[in-house]
């Protein structure tokens, strides 16, 4: 039991943005790509790329689980996955250093959070 959970810590560990589980799905971001999870099982089924010299910061499901959105920190950009083609399908400029993200109820507002700096911008 002792292994199995610290497997499953390090795991965790592993997953430094996002959680966000439709469909029981786990999606985080880790060296440059989203790795999908699946939650059952606990393995990974899956990575989506995000761009060279993007790094997933943040993430925002939709809320019928169709599109995620990542914000790349450092690389400026929030990456728009389609979560069934499970690829990047848009991005677009983020702000300096974009990290937390968050979508309005009504999902006509993206709202993201700026690294060290004390905004959002919507």
């Amino acid at each position: 039991m002792q292994r199995h959970q610290a497997a499953a810590e390090s795991r965790e560990r592993a997953c430094q943005a996002g959680r966000v589980f439709p469909r029981g799905r786990r999606y985080c971001g880790n060296a440059r790509r989203t790795r999908i999870i699946d939650t059952g099982k606990l393995e990974a089924t899956g990575e989506i790329p995000i761009g060279a010299g993007q790094k997933p910061m943040g993430m925002a499901m939709s809320h019928d689980g169709a599109r995620l959105y990542v914000t790349t920190g450092r690389g400026g950009k929030v990456a728009v996955i389609d979560t069934a083609a499970g690829k990047v399908t848009e991005s677009f400029d983020g702000g300096q250093r974009p990290w937390g993200i968050a979508l309005s109820p009504d999902e006509k507002l993206l709202f993201i959070s700026q690294r060290a700096l004390p905004t959002t911008s919507p």
